[in-house]
């Protein structure tokens, strides 16, 4: 949100913001406010055992956490690149649980692999950033592979990266809680696993979710 409205602050004051610009940064800057208002629901009953799961597809939360994040990546010159290795089976990737909160741990993963570009780019700015979201089904699991060339996590800090205020960024950056809370969201909450590894140029984070079919 701040970052769109800064935009529009920018264009503004330039005398370079187009009638036709107006419609969609405000769009935009509604969507991250429901998101966040849809949030602080989801904090509300977290731990409420009322909770009703629905049916959904984890190719359509994949794309609307990317919407809601698009303006840090931009803002960071970070590309994404999608792969979907079951493109042809239409119900491949129907899960049960809670569509939101799952957003969140899919906007937490990506926040934290802009952040660690970001953090790269800045010693070496040869760098071209890239998130990679990997999507599968083995049978009855869909594997969700997000996977960045932020140089990687530290190797003690790995070892416990989802223990409640372990950060893996620096100081004063992070609350050592956002990973923590999606090891929750998606193994007590959704029946899932959430794992982390280091890879060639970065880190590689693994949702695996059960399939649920009509």
């Amino acid at each position: 949100v701040g970052v769109l409205t800064q935009e529009v602050q920018f264009k503004l004051k330039m005398g370079v913001l187009k009638e036709n610009e107006i419609e969609p940064l405000t769009d935009q800057i509604q969507t991250n406010l429901d998101y966040m208002s849809n949030t602080i629901n989801d904090f509300r009953n977290f731990f409420k055992p009322s909770k009703r799961k629905e049916m959904f597809d984890v190719r359509d939360t994949i794309h609307q956490s990317l919407a809601i994040i698009k303006p840090k990546l931009q803002e960071q010159h970070v590309q994404t690149i999608i792969t979907d290795r079951n493109i042809h089976q239409d119900s491949a990737y129907q899960t049960c649980g809670y569509e939101n909160e799952l957003r969140q741990v899919i906007i937490n993963i990506l926040t934290n692999a802009c952040d660690a570009i970001a953090k790269r780019v800045q010693i070496d700015s040869d760098i071209e950033g890239v998130i990679e979201i990997e999507m599968s089904r083995v049978k009855q699991d869909i594997t969700i592979h997000i996977s960045e060339n932020g140089g990687g996590i530290d190797t003690v800090v790995i070892q416990k990266i989802f223990e409640p205020y372990i950060s893996t960024k620096e100081e004063q950056q992070g609350t050592g809680l956002g990973l923590y809370m999606s090891k929750l969201i998606i193994e007590k909450n959704m029946q899932g696993t959430l794992d982390a590894k280091n890879i060639k140029q970065g880190a590689r984070f693994t949702i695996v979710l059960p399939v649920c079919e009509n």
